[in-house]
């Protein structure tokens, strides 16, 4: 019997994310969202406006999972379609009446959030950890 390394990449990696998919979407569940929600509608806060295809390629998501949650959260009442004024063929995404009402709960979850992973961390660490991930993230698209 072969046990795993506690201390590789990959086991704390699996780990990590693990723990912050079970602790983060039970939050998020109790403000009625869902995995992958949060990050389209905290992108659309900021980036009215947008298409689909443009969200997908700044989320680095498939077109068919933005489809997915974007149909999701229209049907759930926090984003609205628009057609464009100049090319009746383009569909834009903006966020409506209720989606801004959440605004504030979900920066407010997100920021307690990384508050509690980074506890301890010195400001520099928190730099430091930051860039880090960033150049995974990097290495990982290559």
């Amino acid at each position: 019997m072969h046990s795993e390394d506690n201390n590789s990449v990959n086991s704390l990696f699996h780990d990590i994310m693990r723990l912050y998919g079970k602790t983060i979407f039970s939050q998020l569940g109790e403000l009625g969202l869902y995995h992958g929600q949060p990050r389209v509608l905290r992108f659309l806060f900021h980036n009215e406006g947008i298409t689909q295809k443009e969200l997908a390629k700044h989320l680095n998501v498939s077109g068919a999972t933005v489809t997915k949650t974007v149909k999701s959260l229209e049907r759930a009442g926090y984003i609205v379609k628009k057609t464009d004024t100049e090319d009746m063929r383009v569909t834009r995404l903006y966020i409506a009446e209720k989606g801004f009402k959440i605004k504030k709960d979900i920066e407010e979850l997100m920021l307690s959030f990384d508050e509690k992973m980074l506890k301890g961390f010195s400001p520099e660490e928190r730099l430091l950890f930051i860039r880090l991930l960033k150049e995974i993230k990097k290495n990982l698209s290559e």
